[in-house]
């Protein structure tokens, strides 16, 4: 299941960003997240357009790129799910985005093997409980906002930098993956019900563990091979 969370670098209305997370439906396992930039929205008061001036000219127009957001989460499913397993079938489940077909095709065209079903659900149909189709997506962007300042719509603990952003968000899901159990009283990580052999890591594992050997190596199940 994917979505889109507007979070931001610096300022919230002058700089937002398109967050897209990426998870498993059974496990609540978080295959991938990422931010990318987006242009400023919202109601544009004198004192606003002046200030979206001034960034323009000192930066350059700020684009809009939530579509490369979606395709790399996108590539880390299709990369993990069909090329490390051929027969490998999935669903690929999000909201009714009218752009979500689109990069789906896209990066699903550009890799052999890929034998998927893109559903789109109206999670609006239905109230926001445990029977709605995009419950757990929701569940977990809720949970993010909740657990991480920086995903907060109105905090000082924001990001200055989106590279800062996806840094952080890659700790926050291995704290997730392999610390967290699924439930508050639950006796496995996400990480431990899609089978990565390492088990529940500790706090102290999770943080003092290094790699001196580059990309191309890697003792970690998860870890990407360059």
């Amino acid at each position: 299941m994917m979505d889109e969370a507007i979070v931001f670098e610096g300022d919230r209305r002058l700089r937002p960003l398109s967050m897209a997370v990426l998870i498993d439906w059974g496990s609540y396992y978080m295959m991938d997240a990422f931010a990318a930039t987006r242009a400023p929205h919202g109601n544009r008061t004198e004192k606003t357009k002046r200030r979206i001036q001034e960034m323009e000219e000192a930066e350059g127009p700020r684009l809009d790129r939530h579509k490369t957001a979606i395709a790399k989460v996108i590539r880390t499913m299709v990369w993990n799910l069909v090329l490390a397993q051929p027969r490998f079938f999935f669903f690929f489940i999000t909201d009714k985005e009218p752009t979500y077909e689109g990069v789906f095709n896209r990066v699903c065209r550009a890799l052999p093997n890929t034998v998927a079903r893109h559903i789109q659900e109206d999670g609006n149909l239905s109230p926001r409980d445990i029977f709605n189709p995009l419950f757990r997506i929701n569940h977990t962007l809720a949970l993010m906002r909740d657990r991480f300042g920086r995903f907060r719509r109105r905090s000082w603990l924001h990001s200055k930098k989106r590279k800062w952003l996806n840094l952080m968000l890659g700790m926050f899901l291995c704290h997730r993956n392999y610390v967290r159990p699924k439930k508050n009283d639950g006796l496995y990580t996400p990480g431990e019900m899609v089978d990565i052999p390492d088990g529940r890591l500790t706090h102290t594992q999770l943080l003092t563990w290094r790699q001196d050997w580059g990309g191309e190596l890697s003792l970690r199940p998860s870890a990407k091979v360059a």
